[in-house]
Formats: C-alpha cells, structure tokens, sequence
C-alpha cells in the first residue's frame, strides 16, 4: 500500500493512492444518487402539498415536518444500504475469483459498522436537506384553496442540479475513457525486452547449485533456446542505489541507478538487444579489482556525449579501489512502474546462489505445450524418488 519513498523516506504514496481515488469516485456517485433523489422528491412536490397543508392546519410545525421528511429520507438509504450489503455478499465471491484477492466484508467488525452507518446517515440528511425545506415551505391556504405553488425558485435549483449532476457523470465518463485507453496502452506497450515465449520459475532446493546440469538439460530437449538466471523479476522496481559516480557527474547529483545481478547469457534470453560492445561472460564474476557490467541506453546517456563502453564507475566513499568497467549497453525496458518511463539500470554478473529467477526462453514456432511437457519431465535435483 506504501511504496513511494524519496531520498530513502516514505512519501506515504504506492497503490493506497488507488484505494483513495476509487473512494473519491465511490463519494461522487453517492453524491449523484443524491441529488437524484432531491430532484425526484422536489418534482413529486404537488402529490404531498395537501398532506403538508392538512398537517400545518391542524397544528404540525415547520421543525416536525423537516424531521419526518428527513427521516424518509434516511428510512429510504437504511433500505438502499441493507439492499447494497446482501448483493455485495452475492457477488463478492465472483469478485475475489476475479481479481484473484481474498475481500470479505467483515459486518462483525465495529470499524465497518461504523461506516457503513455513518454513510448511511451522511445521505440521508444530504439527501432530504432540501427536499425537507422545500415541502415544508408550503403555505397552507395555497394548498387548500388548491391554488397553483409558485415553484420558479425550486424549478431553478432543480435545473441546477440536474446541470451538476450531469456533468460530474460527463467527467467521470471521460476519466473512465482514458484510464481504460491508458490500460490498453500498457498492455500493447512496447517493454523493450520480449516477454513471448518466456517462462520464469523460483529458483529453489538445489537448482541454483545444480544450475549447469539442469541448463544443459534444458537446451537438450530441442525447444529451449536460452536458460538464464536473474536476483529479480524482470519488472521488478527495487534494488536500487544512488551512489554510483563516474567521470563527468555533477558533484553531489543524486540519480537512482536499478541494479540487476544476472548470469551469462540473461540478455539474449530476456530478449533485450545489445547496442554497443558485448554482452556479460562467465569471467565477468571474477571480482578483482575491477568489474565488468552492462548498462541501459538510459544510463549512458547520463553519462556524458560518445559511447560508454570503457568508461568507469565507483562507489561514492569506497576507499577499497573497486571499479566497474562498461563492456556493452543494452535497449532501454520497462519496469517497475509500466506508465513511467525507462529508468536507467546496470547488469552485473553474480553466481547461480546469488540469484532467485530463472528465466527459460522457449525457441519461436514452438507449441508451446509441447516444450512445457518437455521442460516438466526434467527431474529437478532437490526431489528425490
């Protein structure tokens, strides 16, 4: 829910922004049904006048007959309430297998009753405030002697909110239009490395001590091209640091570098493209001194005019002499956040232990079945007959 943080502090942002914006949209069409309901109770005024000028006769003040109309109206949201809790109780287990969650509405939790009269109350009294004004306005002797109301001032506020109303609904359907052509844009959008006919699995037990063997094993069978291991999921947002240095960085710049810890061969099966020098080898592990490392497009950038390869970066404050060279960069990809851009992101080769994903690329024009089937039958070496 809290994911958002700035220079290593919460920010108090992350996916509680969306719980707040559906309840702002939940608060404007209980708002709209609001307004629905004062404009109906206002046009039905005639069908009450008698009923309110044979109580203001026989002695009903002004005050009680607010109250009752009030209390109609809170009667009529208590039902609407009780009528929406049983459906949501209908449809929500449809819901979770929907989404995939475990919601419940948990009515024995004093926090949700609580709210769900409090709202209840809110429009009750939102909606009877004016309708309970306008009726009892009424003025017996005009209603008796069955003389027309005048109703220009009730006529024009009616106008007024039907105008609010529909153009709060204008907006809301327009909001809905663009989120939806957001989602579509996120899911056709090119993420740079190439997610079809790609399988990733845990690495558990003793596949990443055995990691060679099961690799060879996999490029046996005749359908896999590439085997590769990873720290994180491809889209993962973390593991990141902001004390990477290099020649020409502005003095005490602060910009957030991904790193990711791979082996050999994670760019071609990930299906990102090499764009300058080489990609990662199994000698690049060896930490002497010096590290070999891949960087995105993205990065390069940051790092002055001409190519990248050769340059050299450090960590901030490390006296231990340590240096990463660049040998080859890489296309930008999406990660993290899939409406943001390309953040810059290094590669570093690390050992099967140090790592949590495999990434297994099944060759094209392959039935995908098939090569499951085929990937499944390899006996994993931590099970034991």
């Amino acid at each position: 829910m809290y994911d958002d943080f700035d220079n290593g502090k919460q920010t108090g942002g992350g996916r509680i922004e969306y719980v707040r914006m559906f309840s702002i949209i939940a608060w404007i069409i209980l708002f709209i049904g609001c307004i629905n309901f004062m404009n109906l109770a206002t046009a039905r005024s005639e069908k009450r006048a008698r009923e309110v000028g044979v109580r203001k006769v026989l002695g009903v003040g002004k005050k009680r007959l607010v109250i009752q109309f009030i209390g109609e109206a809170i009667f009529m949201t208590a039902l609407a309430a009780i009528v929406s809790v049983v459906i949501m109780s209908l449809v929500l287990p449809a819901f979770n297998t929907l989404v995939q969650k475990s919601l419940s509405l948990r009515l024995n939790d004093p926090l949700h009753i609580g709210s769900l009269l409090s709202i209840t109350l809110i429009c009750g009294l939102l909606a009877g405030s004016y309708p309970s004004l306008y009726l009892s306005s009424f003025k017996p002797a005009f209603v008796l002697k069955g003389l027309k109301l005048k109703s220009g001032g009730a006529s024009l506020i009616r106008k007024g909110l039907v105008v609010l109303q529909f153009t709060v609904s204008i907006v809301l359907i327009i909001s809905t239009i663009i989120i939806y052509q957001q989602i579509q844009h996120v899911k056709s959008r090119n993420l740079g490395f190439n997610k079809k006919n790609l399988l990733s699995t845990d690495v558990v037990g003793d596949v990443a001590k055995n990691y060679q063997a099961i690799k060879n094993e996999l490029l046996s069978t005749g359908v896999i091209q590439n085997v590769a291991l990873s720290d994180h999921t491809t889209i993962y947002g973390g593991n990141n640091t902001d004390g990477l240095v290099w020649e020409g960085k502005a003095p005490g710049a602060k910009i957030l570098i991904s790193t990711r810890y791979v082996t050999p061969e994670f760019i071609k099966t990930s299906g990102l493209t090499i764009l300058e020098g080489r990609d990662l080898q199994l000698s690049d592990t060896a930490y002497n001194k010096t590290l070999n490392v891949v960087i995105t497009q993205s990065f390069e950038k940051l790092m002055g005019k001409g190519s990248a390869v050769g340059k050299i970066l450090r960590y901030d404050g490390d006296t231990s002499g340590t240096n990463a060279t660049v040998v080859g960069v890489v296309n930008d990809y999406v990660y993290g956040n899939m409406y943001k851009r390309s953040d810059p992101v290094l590669f570093a080769c690390t050992a099967p232990q140090n790592t949590t994903v495999m990434y297994v690329r099944i060759k094209n024009q392959t039935n995908v079945e098939r090569a499951l089937s085929k990937t499944s039958a390899i006996r994993r070496p931590d099970v034991h007959s």
